[in-house]
């Protein structure tokens, strides 16, 4: 075994790869219901929804009583019902959050901006946080610092009641105040790519990569990490991209470097075309994006670290294999033995039957 193969090896020992569909790779969105929105007018709200993230998968937290209704609408959608153990539709709003929050989703998307969800979706949740009201409007939820509480900074919701109507709306008021609405900057929703070539694969998989990305992620800024001599591989697959220059490849670590400074980025997602250690160690110690192969069978897989739970796992079946390798070894000697005798045995008894005769 060539010294690069066991180096590769020792590698890959450090990082588990599982196969993904594509559906797998797509955004994840989460959309809350809200306690006094209509059938309908939230039919409305999750095909806005839809606009804005078109090849996301969108998981609806609702209640029970809107599931049929939109399941027949929404067939492809995740629908999620709230315990119905819990009394009170607020409740059971905020406990299925809370719930749901522990799902990895890249984005939150409100409805309404209920008092009994807005703590938790703020406090317990580290993703963006969106509201899609019932006017069709979109904005960014983040809470409050202490100077704009202060300063009472203005929100931007446009369609806000000057004037509180009743309890409700004063208790809303209240919470209103430790949260600010701001303007989306669409940049901020488009997943960001970040895709590398390593060199030497095939160009052709190069631009299959591409052109399996941008069908993939709708919308994304795709980012294209490549050197000098395969830049006219990509053909019209180039359109569209932000095509990064690694230099000559005469550098060992160039390509490695490169990612490095690309990592300021601070990309959704990390596309490598081939295992090489150097680009997968950079990928792990630079990047907090998902990282993703593409391989050369055109297939998707996804690489993460191994915990410990995996390592203790190979520990506790060293454990348990080396008493049977004992054993298979004993009984195997045992059985050689007996055929060696057996033979012996057979051989002593011709030798006197000759003599004999």
């Amino acid at each position: 075994m060539h010294i690069k193969d066991a180096s590769r090896k020792i590698g890959r020992s450090f990082i588990e790869l599982n196969q993904a569909d594509e559906s797998e790779m797509r955004q994840r969105v989460l959309l809350v219901d809200g306690s006094f929105i209509l059938p309908n007018n939230f039919t409305l709200i999750i095909r806005g929804v839809r606009e804005r993230f078109p090849s996301a998968r969108i998981t609806v937290l609702t209640f029970f009583e809107k599931r049929d209704f939109l399941k027949e609408r929404f067939p492809d959608i995740e629908i999620v019902i709230p315990g119905k153990w819990i009394r009170g539709s607020n409740r059971q709003l905020l406990f299925g959050l809370i719930s749901q929050l522990r799902r990895k989703f890249n984005f939150v998307v409100l409805s309404s901006l209920d008092i009994s969800l807005l703590p938790a979706a703020v406090m317990l949740n580290n993703r963006p946080l969106l509201l899609h009201n019932r006017w069709h409007e979109w904005y960014r939820i983040s809470q409050r610092t202490l100077w704009q509480v202060l300063s009472r900074a203005k929100d931007a919701d446009r369609n806000r009641r000057r004037s509180d109507r009743g309890i409700k709306d004063i208790i809303k008021s209240f919470g209103r105040m430790f949260v600010i609405l701001s303007d989306i900057n669409e940049d901020e929703l488009k997943p960001r790519v970040l895709l590398v070539d390593n060199g030497y694969t095939d160009k052709g998989h190069i631009a299959d990569a591409v052109g399996s990305a941008k069908k993939i992620f709708t919308k994304a800024e795709i980012t294209l990490v490549t050197f000098d001599s395969r830049m006219d591989c990509l053909g019209e697959a180039a359109v569209g991209l932000n095509i990064v220059s690694a230099g000559d490849g005469r550098a060992r670590y160039g390509l490695a470097g490169k990612m490095r400074r690309l990592s300021k980025q601070k990309p959704d997602y990390l596309i490598l075309t081939a295992l090489d250690r150097s680009l997968v160690f950079a990928a792990f110690l630079f990047f907090k994006a998902k990282v993703v192969l593409y391989n050369r069978w055109r297939q998707w897989w996804s690489l993460r670290i191994k915990g410990p739970l995996a390592y203790l796992k190979k520990i506790c079946v060293m454990i348990f294999s080396i008493p049977l390798l004992l054993y298979l070894f004993v009984v195997s000697t045992f059985i050689i033995l007996r055929m060696h005798l057996r033979a012996a045995f057979r051989k002593n008894a011709l030798l006197e039957e000759q003599e004999y005769l």
